[in-house]
């Protein structure tokens, strides 16, 4: 009966701790009683704190866990198999727990997370008031962590956080990324390390130097930056302008050979009029990046951004949800570089974005269906 319990649950609880994004997870732990298969929902992280306050009476004998207590995740399940109703919300800017991993990624790659929580405070985002404040995990944990990893076979390390490139700020007083890189590319076993996100504002020269001479770190850089206008960034409470995008990434196609890029981007936050959309959809053309992912804006609740006044009218929306396409030139198609390029399994094929404004992106191209 304990083992079955302990496998549905850590399996989702795993799912949760891996993936860099505030998703909602809903386990539902599993046991056999004498009347036969019970289950009972366990909301653990992010949608904890969606859950709790709202439906809360209406959850009979269900465990909740915040996103500062998957250490006491076992202890629940004891709760909820004794008809208990746990609630543990501890401090979700204490110290990152350290816990034992379950991979669920296959046995090739593995998330490798460097640390928690974020202080950027984007006005549309939720997350570090779900999540806490930014928390870097110590050096040692993080590259024993990776050894275990290679020793269980894995081969490709894609390092994740709200933020990398703030790891070790609050250890030692700056951001130390690059510090971190050197002992990580160490790790006997591991061929690629890939890094999931790369905030551009804190990308200096030490880290794209590493980054271009180290073999083992992959030449695909995923840096959201959410837009390209400086008024929609500001109001969007991003860290840097227009033009210190245009100039890093120029900079990083100069000394990165080979490199693909990846970016997010939001469409419709309020304030974003067709000037603005323009101006995106026209850098967009002249970067010709690999890799994009659109999102339409969405009011969070709790957020600067939530309560911003002047958004668009849905009939506007719908006229440009319909009627605004941008195809990017594919980047293997520049001139040369595309062998050298694909000779890497890590850069992938080109992309094609289709871009709807307020609406949905679906970035596909036909070699990869």
């Amino acid at each position: 009966m304990a083992d079955t319990i302990s496998v549905s649950i850590i399996i989702t609880f795993a799912a949760e701790l891996l993936f860099s994004l505030a998703l909602p997870i809903l386990a539902l732990v599993i046991w056999k009683k004498k009347e036969g298969t019970e289950l009972r929902p366990a909301w653990i992280g992010a949608a904890a704190y969606f859950v709790f306050g709202m439906v809360l009476e209406q959850l009979i004998n269900a465990a909740m866990l915040g996103t500062g207590s998957f250490g006491e995740i076992c202890q629940a399940v004891e709760d909820v198999m004794h008809d208990g109703r746990p609630l543990y919300f501890g401090d979700k800017s204490g110290p990152v727990e350290e816990i034992g991993r379950v991979i669920t990624t296959g046995p090739g790659w593995a998330y490798l997370r460097i640390a928690e929580g974020c202080d950027n405070w984007c006005a549309f985002c939720a997350i570090p008031a779900i999540r806490g404040r930014y928390r870097s995990r110590a050096l040692d944990a993080i590259v024993q962590e990776a050894k275990d990893l290679a020793a269980l076979g894995v081969k490709e390390l894609i390092v994740i956080a709200q933020d990398i490139t703030r790891w070790g700020t609050d250890l030692y007083g700056k951001p130390s990324l690059a510090l971190l890189l050197r002992e990580l590319v160490k790790v006997e076993g591991i061929r690629w390390i890939r890094l999931h996100y790369l905030y551009p504002e804190i990308m200096d020269d030490e880290l794209i130097d590493l980054i271009a001479n180290e073999d083992k770190i992959v030449k695909y850089l995923d840096i959201p930056i959410q837009h390209i206008n400086n008024d929609i960034l500001r109001r969007m409470n991003r860290h840097c302008t227009g033009d210190e995008i245009r100039a890093l990434l120029q900079k990083l196609r100069a000394r990165i050979p080979g490199l693909v890029l990846r970016t997010s981007l939001i469409t419709g936050l309020p304030g974003e009029g067709e000037a603005e959309f323009e101006q995106l959809c026209v850098w967009l053309r002249e970067a010709r990046l690999e890799r994009v992912g659109v999102f339409p804006f969405s009011p969070e609740e709790g957020t600067p951004a939530a309560k911003m006044t002047d958004r668009c009218e849905p009939e506007e929306a719908q006229r440009l949800l319909a009627g605004l396409e941008v195809a990017q030139v594919p980047a293997h198609r520049r001139g040369g570089g595309g062998g050298a390029r694909r000779a890497n399994p890590a850069h992938g094929h080109a992309g094609v974005l289709r871009l709807q404004h307020h609406g949905v992106l679906l970035v596909l191209h036909p070699d990869e269906l």
